[in-house]
């Protein structure tokens, strides 16, 4: 069998519309990134971020929604690239036989989809000459960001950056078809139990623990592994067992160097390989400029509360809620590849969020909410939103300049 009778066998059973102009996935819709992705615009998409959070499942309705715009079922390509295919395949080629074999004329537009692009060599180099050169609209997933680096650079000025992250509180009542109470409590039980789940679309819909835990080793083994030369490919599962219980504490390379008795340069290298398959994020503390702020001694937060809470010794409610309210701050940013979130210190009192589009945010997400708590916050004369658990009067005689919010209430806005 040669190289194009491989190509057409695989792309017969990745696109199965060809056969059945009907055919539709059965994938929940995701309304709040679709709506970012304009299929009339011909810059490439690029959907980024950790393994199985929902990119696929996006690329898919996108499929579904051209098939109901009655778009011509052949000129709709998906390809994902651990296809049972020659490794040599790029995206060229893929274009080139679709065009051959349904006479598809130059003149009209093909949407291509490229799934787990990271695996498929020299992509870049090849989209570029499809996007400069062919009517065609490029929508690529990848769960690493090796993507982004200089290989990018062959794309500048031609693609659209769109990060992933799991289910937010909206979407994770949408998808166990749960609607917010009009009691408190009952949705400090609802918001609790995302927190504890996470929103990684699979566990949320079949609370396998195994599954979730899966997922994690695959990102760990296969796409760190396969990219990098990893001597010790255990300690990254030390590593973010470590994290886990550091999460909203400040953690440098020479406190992780000495716990788990690695040298700094380990240490260093092993953080990066998790935030570049977005397990984790850092956030640094707030300087007068980014340079003085990359310099500071980051927290460490990580892309899924589900994780988070499966991984911890000892997982509190308020941490993952604090973790949960900065994933819905970067949520409000995702199409940037970096947000321009931090953690704040002003007049000696410490702020858990500041970020530029909204006040200072502070996460006390608990009942036991005293005087002596909030006191410190006299000193901050800048505007603090307090995202609380129940609405304690405490805050406003105390606090009246800042306002509050509960929790569930916050990660629908």
């Amino acid at each position: 069998m040669n190289l194009n009778d491989e190509l057409k066998i695989a792309l017969d059973n990745l696109n199965p519309w060809w056969q059945d102009v009907n055919y539709r996935y059965g994938v929940k819709l995701r309304s709040s990134y679709e709506k970012h992705l304009n299929i009339k615009s011909n810059i490439i998409d690029v959907l980024i971020g950790a393994r199985r959070v929902g990119k696929t499942s996006i690329m898919k309705n996108i499929i579904n929604q051209l098939l109901d715009l009655k778009v011509d079922c052949h000129q709709i390509v998906y390809f994902v690239s651990d296809a049972r295919v020659s490794q040599d395949i790029i995206p060229e080629d893929i274009v080139n036989i679709v065009r051959s074999i349904f006479k598809i004329s130059l003149n009209k537009k093909i949407y291509l989809f490229l799934d787990k692009v990271q695996d498929m060599p020299d992509w870049q180099r090849s989209v570029k000459y499809l996007y400069d050169n062919s009517n065609i609209k490029i929508y690529v997933t990848g769960s690493s960001s090796l993507i982004l680096r200089s290989e990018t650079s062959k794309l500048t000025g031609r693609f659209i950056l769109h990060e992933i992250l799991g289910l937010s509180f909206r979407e994770y009542l949408e998808f166990t078809n749960q609607k917010i109470f009009k009691t408190q409590s009952k949705n400090n039980q609802l918001v609790s139990e995302y927190l504890q789940i996470g929103g990684y679309p699979e566990y949320v819909l079949n609370r396998d623990k195994q599954a979730l835990s899966n997922i994690i080793e695959s990102t760990l083994y296969r796409d760190l592994i396969s990219q990098y030369r990893i001597r010790n490919p255990s300690f990254l599962k030390d590593l973010l067992d470590y994290l886990a219980d550091k999460v909203t504490n400040c953690v440098s390379n020479q406190n992780i160097a000495r716990d788990l008795k690695v040298n700094d340069d380990t240490a260093k290298f092993y953080l990066k390989y998790l935030q570049d398959v977005y397990l984790i994020y850092p956030v640094y503390h707030k300087g007068k400029s980014n340079k003085i702020s990359k310099s500071s001694i980051p927290k460490y937060y990580f892309n899924d509360t589900g994780v988070l809470n499966l991984r911890s010794l000892s997982p509190k409610i308020g941490l993952l809620a604090e973790n949960a309210a900065y994933l819905h701050l970067r949520r409000k940013t995702f199409s940037k590849e970096y947000s321009d979130i931090f953690y704040n210190e002003i007049n000696g009192v410490e702020v858990d969020f500041d970020n530029r589009q909204e006040d200072l945010t502070e996460i006390k997400f608990r009942d036991d909410i005293v005087k002596e708590d909030i006191q410190k916050y006299q000193a901050i004369d800048k505007r603090i939103l307090f995202v609380v658990k129940n609405k304690s009067e405490i805050l406003s005689n105390i606090l009246p300049m800042h306002s509050k919010i509960t929790l569930d209430q916050y990660l629908l806005k």
